[in-house]
């Protein structure tokens, strides 16, 4: 919805009449952008071990992000550190990948001032 505002040129998002707090936009794209890296990382990684083909590492990988239980069945014939990489990507999926970077990142004192609007052009 908020690629629909955007390109409608809204300065709000709404759904079903009612706005969406800029915060929570932001939080949601933060998980969607760090959920991606780590699967394309952790799928990177397990193509450096693996001589399997890249649909089926993958697959394996998005599958343990949801937790869903679904499988290949190449994951037995797995190297050691691509099973551990799968084992972390179920723990971080299961946790959260907003929650596990929260808890990464030092708790820093809230600044009591904001900065003035900048004006940028953006596409």
């Amino acid at each position: 919805m908020t690629i629909f505002s955007t390109l409608k040129r809204n300065k709000d998002t709404n759904i079903f009449y009612r706005r969406i707090p800029n915060d929570i936009i932001s939080a949601s794209i933060s998980i969607v952008i760090l959920a991606f890296t780590l699967i394309i990382f952790a799928t990177i990684i397990m193509l450096l071990y693996e001589e399997k083909p890249l649909l089926d590492l993958l697959f394996e990988t998005v599958s343990a992000f949801g937790t869903v239980g679904l499988s290949t069945g190449i994951t037995a014939d797995l190297h050691n550190i691509s099973k551990i990489m799968i084992i972390l990507i179920m723990f971080i999926g299961r946790i959260g990948p907003l929650s596990i970077g929260l808890f990464f990142i030092k708790n820093t004192v809230r600044a009591n001032y904001t900065y003035v609007d900048g004006d940028f052009i953006v596409g």
